[in-house]
């Protein structure tokens, strides 16, 4: 399936993508809420500015992924891999996070207030001025993480 084909099966009511290859896929600006993509591949998808509220990504690949400024709100991604991902910008509001690898990745500016981080891998992650209230770290590892003006 190509990015055209999902999104006429989204409009048409659509929403069970999971394990879907949509690597290196354009869906910037979409808006894809409610969508499952659990276990897609979605490495280096340009996902910025895209709507995902309430989607489950949960164990999808997002390594080197766009995300920035990507709308992720109650969205769930237990077990994705964003290693190495952009996230600058992005509303991830009680998202769940838990056990994901963001190894390297780029939070700059993210807002992941009341998120589930617990378990998750962040070594090496920038997490500059990232908004954490109400945020669960328990067991997360932050090792070598820059946390600078994090709230």
């Amino acid at each position: 399936m190509n990015v055209q084909q999902l999104l006429r099966a989204y409009e048409h009511g659509e929403r069970n993508f999971a394990g879907i290859n949509l690597q290196g896929a354009d869906l910037r600006g979409e808006a894809l809420i409610g969508v499952n993509f659990q276990g897609a591949n979605l490495m280096g998808a340009n996902l910025s500015r895209t709507f995902l509220l309430k989607a489950d990504l949960s164990g999808a690949a997002l390594n080197w992924a766009n995300l920035a400024h990507a709308k992720l709100n109650d969205a769930q991604l237990v077990g994705a891999d964003l290693t190495k991902a952009t996230l600058d910008g992005a509303f991830m509001v009680n998202a769940q996070l838990i056990e994901a690898r963001l190894c390297g990745a780029s939070l700059d500016h993210t807002n992941l207030r009341g998120g589930n981080l617990r378990r998750a891998n962040l070594c090496g992650a920038n997490l500059a001025r990232v908004n954490l209230c109400q945020a669960n770290l328990n067991q997360a590892n932050l090792a070598w993480v820059n946390a600078q003006e994090a709230r």
